[in-house]
């Protein structure tokens, strides 16, 4: 749904985001001539293709590959990237039909939102299994996702209902819940944008009109979540609480206090809505609450906490794309002898083995219980998280509550491949905290004194980035890795010390580790200091 005036709200969406230079698709000539060339090129896999979902595959990789080849004019190029996108929907292979379609995007005018509804609605008929059910159910939510930033309510509706009908046939509870809540979600954020009809057309007459910039400013600051676009209508909305939100997220204090005052004033201001709106303004106060928090006296901790757990949801927004999730909790941990077994939280339920001399036992966590590492050949396998990531991920995020004992040297808290050229590490050298990443990393000097401490590294494809106690820490650039491949070795991961050479003296980490999960997707900052305020609060990642 897209009103004529709405170019006055601040949109991120894939529109803002695709290439000023796209070209325009091919006229419908040129486009029947580059079929001919192409089904004559091909003549030979495509009758392959007929017969076989492999050689589908194949030939939709060599024509993806194909298509992104210079000396191809534009008309073939947007050939085959359909051909492309359509083989890859009949062979099952939804991630290779959305990577066409992202690639038809980015190099020609169309409209992308709509081609991906219209991809996904056409790969339904290919779902066989519950985990492609799963994984069609997340790239509805994606969907969803994208179309309400672009405000455009009537797609990300459907692609809502489709990721809830998807969720359902998965047969994953949780994925269901989500796709559920995310249903309700753009209804109730449909319904508040059609309100803002008379105000959306009253700033495009008077810019400066108190009450409609306060509409706007409330729907994108809360409903849509995007304080930092909402900023220019809240100043102009004549409301002086709103103007303490302005003042206090444009000077991004530093200060514990000053965070503490900001997260109270949006506290307050959220108190005096109610439904979206409400949760919204909470959620961010429960940010600033969350950077305040470590350094504020017990008596404002105590006071605060109850919000900042209110503010929060049962589990992450990005549960449902995780490939590794272990709470240690009681509940997840079930005795065989002397070697217990763990069950992995992460939609897929990957593997998970314990190994070591060190006897099992429950200790406090950050939020239930935590796992020792004790000994030199005590270490926690993730035999299947390699093949969950792929060899060479677009994005990762990687993160974890650790308690050190603080001995000398360098210890990995976990590590994936070889701790080395190849590998994704999270590591405590006794000076500072390092997030490594296939040779290259960053790093952040740390206390001395025995502390919890939430650590997470994330790669966006261009950067790699520390964070430290939901802080950004450190970070550098490494557009370089791209084109590494593979990332990482084949060695399987480990927590508590390196994946290669896992005996090795002095590598093995003494300490606790709570609350470890992975993801193919490099989390933002916010993301990051939610997951890190659900530790502030003894709330677990997932339940089992």
């Amino acid at each position: 749904m897209r009103f004529p005036t709405l170019s006055i709200l601040i949109l991120t969406s894939h529109l803002a985001a695709a290439p000023a230079d796209r070209e325009p698709p091919p006229v419908p000539l040129a486009k029947k001539d580059a079929e001919k060339l192409v089904r004559s090129r091909y003549k030979a896999d495509f009758a392959k293709a007929r017969r076989s979902v492999e050689a589908q595959r194949t030939l939709a990789k060599e024509l993806f590959d194909a298509a992104r080849q210079a000396n191809e004019s534009a008309a073939v190029r947007f050939v085959l990237l359909h051909k492309a996108r359509d083989l890859s929907v009949t062979a099952g292979d939804l991630a290779g039909a959305l990577r066409a379609v992202e690639t038809i995007n980015a190099r020609f005018r169309v409209d992308g939102l709509e081609l991906r509804l219209e991809t996904l609605a056409a790969a339904k008929k290919a779902i066989k299994t519950r985990a492609a059910s799963g994984s069609l159910a997340d790239a509805y939510l994606d969907l969803s996702h994208d179309a309400v930033t672009a405000d455009e309510y009537d797609l990300a509706a459907k692609a809502a209902k489709s990721a809830s009908t998807a969720a359902k046939r998965s047969g994953d509870r949780t994925r269901a819940v989500g796709a559920e809540r995310e249903r309700k979600r753009v209804k109730t954020i449909a319904s508040e944008f059609k309100k803002l009809r008379s105000s959306i057309t009253k700033l495009a007459e008077d810019p400066d009109d108190g009450p409609a910039n306060r509409a706007v400013g409330r729907f994108v600051y809360a409903i849509k979540g995007q304080p930092r676009a909402a900023l220019d209508y809240l100043s102009r909305s004549s409301d002086e609480l709103l103007a303490r939100i302005v003042r206090g997220e444009r000077d991004s204090p530093k200060n514990a206090n000053d965070q503490l005052e900001l997260g109270d004033v949006i506290w307050d201001v959220g108190e005096r809505e109610s439904g979206l709106a409400q949760d919204g303004f909470q959620a961010r106060a429960g940010e600033w609450y969350a950077r305040a928090f470590a350094r504020t006296p017990l008596v404002d901790q105590e006071r605060i906490r109850p919000r900042l757990t209110a503010a929060l949801p049962d589990s992450p927004e990005w549960l449902r794309e995780a490939v590794c999730v272990l709470t240690f909790d009681r509940r997840t941990v079930s005795k065989s002898g002397s070697t217990p077994s763990l069950v992995d939280l992460a939609p897929r339920q990957p593997r998970v083995r314990v190994v070591g001399s060190t006897p099992w036992k429950a200790h406090k966590g950050i939020a239930g219980e935590a796992y020792r590492c004790g000994g030199r050949d005590d270490s926690i396998i993730l035999p299947d998280l390699r093949d969950l990531l792929g060899a060479k991920p677009a994005q990762v995020t990687v993160g974890l509550w650790a308690r050190s004992d603080w001995k000398a040297g360098f210890h990995c808290l976990f590590d994936l491949g070889n701790c080395g050229p190849h590998s994704l590490t999270l590591a405590s050298s006794g000076t500072d905290f390092r997030f490594l990443f296939s040779g290259q990393h960053v790093a952040k000097a740390q206390e001395t004194e025995p502390s919890w401490r939430h650590l997470v590294g994330t790669w966006d494809g261009k950067k790699l980035s520390l964070f430290v106690d939901g802080e950004l820490a450190a970070e550098a650039a490494a557009p370089d890795l791209a084109s590494k491949d593979p990332l990482f070795s084949e060695e399987p991961a480990r927590i508590g010390t390196q994946a290669k050479d896992y005996l090795r003296e002095g590598r093995h980490f003494q300490g606790l580790v709570d609350e470890v999960f992975v993801l193919p997707r490099a989390l933002d900052a916010s993301e990051i200091l939610r997951t890190y305020a659900r530790g502030l609060c003894g709330k677990p990642l997932a339940r089992k």
